[in-house]
């Protein structure tokens, strides 16, 4: 069976330059990259970037899946807009963390179940996962609440 990743990347508060754009496509020559986004599927290969890197350079939001079962959400959020104690209080070790540098804090959500037998592509998951970004930015904690409760629940 062949591998399967697949990486998309939102930017929400500003739309990328054109600069940005050309610095990206240097990073992959096959992605798809628009002024609010970069997204790729890898079949025998892998994306030649650290995604935390680009999501902290770059965009607002990040979602990565594998066909072997790994599940990763990561948010740029504002340190000034949010309050990291009370994010913190929704972490679960192994699973989701939050790190501050400099004035930008990046939540980290991580899925990888021993036995992933249902198949997900990634489609669209970006797009539905925006609202909790902005939801935290309001202070409303109640996606990171689900989250919470179904790692716990998967322990």
């Amino acid at each position: 069976m062949s591998e399967y990743q697949f990486y998309e990347f939102t930017a929400i508060d500003h739309p990328l330059g054109t600069q940005e754009m050309d610095t990206l496509r240097s990073i992959s020559s096959r992605a798809t990259i628009t002024r609010t986004s970069f997204r790729n599927e890898y079949h025998w290969g892998d994306l030649h970037a650290n995604p935390i890197s680009l999501l902290r350079d770059y965009f607002d939001l990040h979602v990565y899946v594998a066909n072997w079962g790994t599940r990763h959400l990561a948010v740029r959020l504002p340190a000034e807009a949010i309050c990291i104690n009370t994010i913190q209080e929704y972490c679960v070790e192994d699973a989701t963390t939050i790190v501050q540098t400099g004035d930008v804090a990046v939540l980290s959500l991580w899925s990888e179940p021993e036995n992933c037998r249902e198949w997900e592509d990634g489609e669209g998951w970006a797009a539905s996962l925006c609202p909790l970004r902005s939801g935290i930015l309001r202070g409303d904690m109640s996606g990171l609440y689900l989250a919470w409760l179904t790692i716990l629940e998967g322990r």
